[in-house]
């Protein structure tokens, strides 16, 4: 994990844009999926959107987070990330292709 904010910034910025990508492919899936499978894949789908808001929003306080804090409060934000990626994470490898 990065040390520096900037770096930090950069490095959840291209998380995020991984975890849209795969939202778009598992969205795909959704669409052409018989009915059993399409419901388990949406409600899956529903959890996978909240984390990605979550880390979204995790961005956006480290962005706004004070210079002079950043010491401070980089442990939590390394842990509420790592949180969501796990969870992120989990849910992926039960709804991905075999």
């Amino acid at each position: 994990m990065e040390t520096t904010r900037a770096g930090y910034q950069q490095q959840m910025e291209r998380q995020l844009a991984k975890w849209s990508a795969r939202l778009e492919g598992l969205k795909a899936r959704a669409a052409v999926a018989g009915v059993g499978t399409k419901a388990e894949l949406l409600t899956e789908l529903g959890k996978l959107e909240k984390l990605e808001v979550a880390g979204r929003q995790h961005l956006a306080a480290v962005a706004t987070a004070a210079e002079a804090r950043w010491g401070e409060v980089r442990a939590g934000l390394i842990d509420k990330w790592n949180h969501v990626n796990g969870a992120l994470d989990a849910i992926w490898a039960r709804v991905r292709e075999p």
